[in-house]
């Protein structure tokens, strides 16, 4: 007994350690990936001040957009022939950011989880920049945007298999409805950030 006793608490000890290594291990690659994003102008300042403009007008170099001409882009984009894949790119991040608005208002409604709406919301600012950053920041490679592209499409499948679950399993309408719109609005920046990834070197795309 008292040798089980010992055996217990060496395990227990073992584990600890590598617990404490494997938390160390992953500090030091948060540390490294946040000084690599500094070096690169993650924090940039005029790279932040650019992505708000695209954020609150993202389509100021499109005249007189309207219902119509959003649907004929929608459509153009469906079938890999979008007018302009920069703006397009732009327009649908911010889509897909407001929906995360939206899905940040009503877990704060219904759920009255005030936290995970503020996650929801925070982490919803941090993809949209970062997928933006990806694209048009000056020092941007093609192998981030090819990583980035990779993560969207990823991200496009989670959102169908969460909206198939809510058919199947919740019976959510409204959660459905909202993750198959996500789903669709991200396919649509996955085919506009293909179109850029494929017609574009490394510099700073004109914006």
């Amino acid at each position: 007994l008292l040798l089980s006793v010992v055996d217990i608490f060496l395990n227990m000890a073992i584990t600890a350690e590598n617990a404490k290594a494997a938390a160390n291990k992953a500090l030091s690659m948060g540390k490294d990936a946040f000084n690599h994003a500094k070096e690169e102008g993650f924090f940039n300042p005029s790279n932040l001040a650019q992505f708000h403009v695209d954020l609150f007008r993202p389509l100021k170099e499109t005249e007189r957009p309207s219902l119509t001409w959003l649907k004929d882009e929608a459509l153009n984009t469906i079938q890999c022939k979008p007018s302009d894949p920069a703006t397009g790119f732009v327009l649908w991040n911010d889509v897909a950011f407001l929906l995360v608005v939206l899905t940040a208002i009503v877990t704060w409604i219904f759920q009255q989880n005030v936290f995970a709406a503020l996650l929801t919301f925070v982490l919803g600012y941090l993809f949209a920049y970062t997928f933006w950053w990806c694209m048009f920041a000056p020092r941007t490679t093609k192998s981030i945007r090819q990583c980035s592209l990779f993560i969207l499409g990823l991200y496009v499948m989670y959102n169908l298999f969460a909206g198939i679950f809510g058919i199947i399993n919740v019976f959510n309408i409204f959660g459905t409805i909202l993750r198959f719109t996500t789903a669709f609005v991200l396919a649509l920046m996955l085919i506009n950030g293909s179109k850029l990834f494929w017609s574009t070197d490394t510099q700073l795309l004109p914006r």
